[in-house]
C-alpha cells in the first residue's frame, strides 16, 4: 500500500487500515530520505483520542526505531512523516537539513 497525501502542507499519511511490510516501509523511508543523516519527524494521531504525539528520530541511525513505532501504532492511529530531514530535533523551517522531495 503507497502512503497517501492527506490534507495541506508536507506530512504524508500512512493509512492504518491495512500493513505494510518492515522491508517495504524501510525502503520507502530509504528512498524518500536518502543516505544523509538528520532528525526524521513522525507524528503519531491517535484515532479514537486524537491525541498528536510527535517523535523525532536520528536518521538512518535510529530507522528500526521508526519502523518498530510504526508498527506498533499503525492500526490505532494515523501516522503522518515529513519528508525533509532536520538539523536538530525541532520541526521548524530553519532547522531543515535538505529535501530529495
Amino acid at each position: 500500500m503507497a502512503p497517501t497525501w492527506h490534507g495541506p502542507g508536507s506530512h504524508l499519511l500512512f493509512v492504518p487500515t491495512e500493513r505494510m511490510g518492515v522491508d517495504n516501509r524501510r525502503g520507502f523511508f530509504e528512498f524518500i530520505l536518502g543516505p544523509e543523516p538528520g532528525y526524521l519527524r513522525v507524528v503519531f494521531l491517535n484515532a479514537r483520542t486524537r491525541h498528536w504525539q510527535e517523535q523525532f528520530y536520528s536518521y538512518p541511525d535510529a530507522l528500526d526505531d521508526v519502523l518498530d513505532d510504526i508498527d506498533a501504532n499503525v492500526l490505532t492511529s494515523n501516522v503522518y512523516f515529513c519528508p525533509t530531514l532536520y538539523v536538530e530535533p525541532k520541526g521548524t523551517k530553519e532547522n531543515i537539513t535538505h529535501s530529495r522531495v
